[in-house]
């Protein structure tokens, strides 16, 4: 009875902890989250991360990661809140591989934010510089039926 008392009443000062993070900390810990998720191919609690209006373009960018795209490092370089619009940008340093060439490419990502209750959600991402291919969009179309009759 005297542990789950215990674990009651650290779950509850846990849950109260969590409503006193600022801004900037919630900030912060969606993007370092985010991007983890993204590394590690944890795109199913990732997509919680993802604002609904961006989330298919979300998915067709990262379609080829962990198959054909390989992440080796990212590190979050920097953020930016803009607390009168509710945004923020982070940057985000990614080195990566494909898994044909095998050669490693550097690609710098400008990810924009938009606060949402009490957290951010992702609203878009682009390559800033570095190797475009990193966030390829694939084409979300099935393919053309092809003829197979002979000639």
């Amino acid at each position: 009875m005297r542990v789950l008392l215990v674990l009651i009443v650290t779950a509850c000062l846990a849950g109260c902890v969590m409503q006193q993070l600022s801004p900037e900390e919630r900030l912060r810990d969606a993007v370092m989250s985010l991007n983890q998720e993204t590394r590690w191919n944890r795109f199913d609690i990732a997509m919680q991360r993802v604002a609904p209006t961006y989330q298919q373009q979300f998915q067709a960018a990262h379609a080829s990661w962990g198959k054909e795209v390989q992440i080796a490092d990212s590190e979050v370089t920097g953020m930016t809140r803009h607390k009168e619009k509710d945004q923020a940008i982070s940057t985000v340093s990614i080195r990566w591989y494909h898994q044909n060439s095998m050669i490693i490419s550097d690609s710098v990502v400008l990810q924009t934010w938009k606060k949402h209750k009490q957290t951010f959600l992702l609203t878009d991402e682009v390559v800033e510089s570095g190797h475009p291919g990193l966030l390829a969009f694939v084409d979300m179309q099935p393919d053309a039926p092809q003829n197979t009759q002979p000639d």
